[in-house]
């Protein structure tokens, strides 16, 4: 399995890997994007909700339907209604301003008990604006804990619907909320048997994120913290991600969640050490020759 490198704020991969795409933020704070975008070098990470967000640009308040989903305050409420996912997909033309990303990552609604076909029917109002503008491009949904895609089932309900209705919804695999949420972080059985079911849905994966947790300070440090200094833990994670990912012939993208260092190591070289597990399970990184 190959992996394509996405740049993660001002995040340093190790010297021979020099990614092409760039991630850029795109929540309800944003009113702008980089100047220096070119067609298909980003990746727009949507409004994921774990802030509160001002709202108060000259963009946003354009879009009544995304300004009014607040049930808390500040607090956005994401895919509430077919309106609020037609003015979501206007109000990201508006920022990408001619420009076409090679992704939009989008997160899941925030209440666990959403119907996933009516999500669907909204997503695919959504989707077919950006059809209609002939802007194409990979829309991937990532995995929130305690959101509506949160663990292994909602992966599998989520992609039932999606292949009877033919659309071209990815997924995005948040490992470590993945592993939070199935509580599989300290225990070697459960950890063993949710990666093996990811099985059943890794056609439909198209991206991995990964990051380390520090204490309580999440994207912080590398694997081997998130599995709190647990090396046995660690080496089953990784043995067994090359077991669902490496029998694959496509690529795959990834981005390193990594906003701090960890236990005396830096932000790269907490970078460096996943970039090393992950070559040693098998994943080879496109780089400067690649």
């Amino acid at each position: 399995m190959k992996l394509i490198p996405i740049k993660y704020h001002n995040l340093k991969y190790p010297v021979y890997i020099k990614p092409r795409i760039i991630e850029v933020a795109a929540h309800f704070d944003i009113n702008k994007l980089p100047s220096y975008l070119e067609n298909n070098n980003f990746s727009l990470h949507t409004e994921y909700s774990a802030k509160k967000r001002n709202f108060n640009n000259h963009v946003i308040q354009k879009y009544k339907s995304l300004v009014t989903a607040q049930p808390n305050p500040g607090k956005p409420k994401l895919w509430v209604s077919k309106n609020w996912a037609r003015e979501f997909a206007y109000f990201l033309i508006e920022l990408l301003d001619g420009k076409i990303p090679k992704i939009i990552e989008i997160h899941p609604p925030n209440s666990r008990s959403t119907n996933l076909n009516e999500f669907i029917e909204y997503f695919k109002v959504f989707e077919n604006i950006f059809l209609n503008k002939d802007i194409r491009c990979e829309i991937l949904i990532e995995n929130r804990n305690g959101f509506r895609i949160s663990g292994i089932d909602d992966f599998i309900e989520l992609f039932n619907i999606i292949d009877k209705e033919k659309i071209s919804l990815k997924l995005i695999v948040d490992f470590p909320q993945l592993l939070n949420y199935e509580k599989a972080k300290k225990d070697p059985k459960v950890l063993n048997e949710t990666m093996e079911k990811i099985k059943s849905v890794k056609h439909n994966i198209n991206a991995i994120h990964l990051w380390g947790q520090n204490g309580r300070n999440s994207h912080s440090g590398d694997m081997l913290d998130y599995f709190d200094q647990n090396i046995e833990l660690k080496n089953i994670f990784f043995s067994k991600l090359g077991e669902v990912f490496n029998d694959l012939e496509s690529e795959m993208y990834f981005i390193p969640e990594i906003n701090a260092g960890a236990n005396g190591k830096t932000r790269e070289q907490c970078l460096e050490n996943i970039v090393h597990d992950l070559e040693q399970t098998g994943f080879i990184f496109y780089t400067n020759n690649s």
